[in-house]
């Protein structure tokens, strides 16, 4: 729509997603080659499944317990979704994407662990890295603009 309707040229339309956007942007943009915009996930997942299965366990009651509710929630929440189409494959969307590409990701995230992260299907070289001394749910909730990276530099400025 930018680009045949508004008229945009097709180096100027940039795609930019926070979380669940992030992984949205990414299919977005994988399903337009023609748009040779800028890409940049902030803290989004690398698929619907890896986010369900990496997040859904309880990890400190112990490995028997997380193996437990790993298979629970692969069974009933993630293969129904990967079933209905609703998988958001951001592996498979990077490959599809032209034009320059970057991912912000927190190492402490509380939501989507490095794992589940698309962060983790990406080159060093690629990643921006949030300030790895910050703990707790504002490594995920917080916006984009609170934060710094871990060389100490506004977010904001490094995308």
């Amino acid at each position: 729509y930018a680009i045949n309707e508004l008229g945009t040229n097709k180096n100027k339309v940039h795609f930019y997603g926070f979380s669940l956007g992030g992984a949205l942007a990414a299919q977005v943009k994988a399903l337009h080659p023609e748009s040779m915009g800028k890409y940049v996930g902030d803290r989004p997942f690398k698929s619907v499944f890896s986010l369900i299965t990496e997040n859904c366990c309880i990890e400190k009651l112990g490995p028997s317990i997380k193996k437990i509710t790993s298979a629970i929630s692969s069974i009933f929440i993630a293969a129904p979704i990967y079933l209905l189409g609703w998988e958001w494959n951001g592996r498979k969307a990077i490959m599809q994407m032209e034009g320059e590409k970057r991912v912000i990701y927190h190492p402490n995230d509380y939501l989507v662990p490095f794992n589940a992260s698309l962060a983790s299907q990406f080159s060093v070289d690629q990643l921006i890295q949030l300030d790895p001394a910050e703990k707790g749910p504002s490594t995920h909730f917080s916006t984009i603009d609170e934060k710094n990276t871990a060389e100490g530099i506004d977010a904001v400025t490094m995308i």
